[in-house]
């Protein structure tokens, strides 16, 4: 494939962002992501955001102590990173049908990568533009760190 843009175009699943909050290695990994803003560009939509502000009422991360205020400061950090994007694409082809917007994210941001651990997107591999990885192969392919 050839490269369209001097900057790798990535957006990360709800469920990547979810892990972040959650704390521990991954929270370490997500920020050293956000310091290669020299070679990466992170693009989000508001579907993604609205999946964000979902967390805050499931009983599991309100055990963990993620109120909606923390969640609302994470997005206003967030935002400052990253590019938001207006879907227009409207494809209904996942077997999760919730999971659709982030395959019209790919396709209306021209992604180069689609970060996630759900395993109904891993198995398409690669959607219009975008490869679709787990989280530790995207470390590798960018040298940030060893997992």
């Amino acid at each position: 494939m050839k490269k369209r843009h001097s900057k790798s175009k990535i957006a990360f699943d709800c469920n990547i962002i979810a892990s972040t909050l959650l704390g521990g290695k991954i929270r370490s990994y997500f920020l050293e992501v956000l310091d290669f803003s020299n070679q990466i560009e992170i693009y989000y939509c508001e579907e993604l955001l609205e999946e964000i502000r979902k967390l805050s009422k499931s009983v599991y991360f309100i055990s963990k102590g993620i109120t909606i205020e923390v969640i609302e400061d994470f997005i206003v950090f967030f935002e400052k990173r990253a590019i938001k994007v207006s879907l227009i694409s409207n494809h209904e082809i996942n077997r999760d049908p919730k999971d659709n917007y982030l395959l019209n994210l790919c396709e209306d941001a021209n992604l180069d990568y689609l970060i996630t651990g759900d395993k109904d997107l891993l198995v398409m591999e690669v959607f219009s533009s975008a490869k679709i990885l787990q989280f530790p192969v995207f470390m590798e392919v960018f040298n940030f760190l060893p997992f």
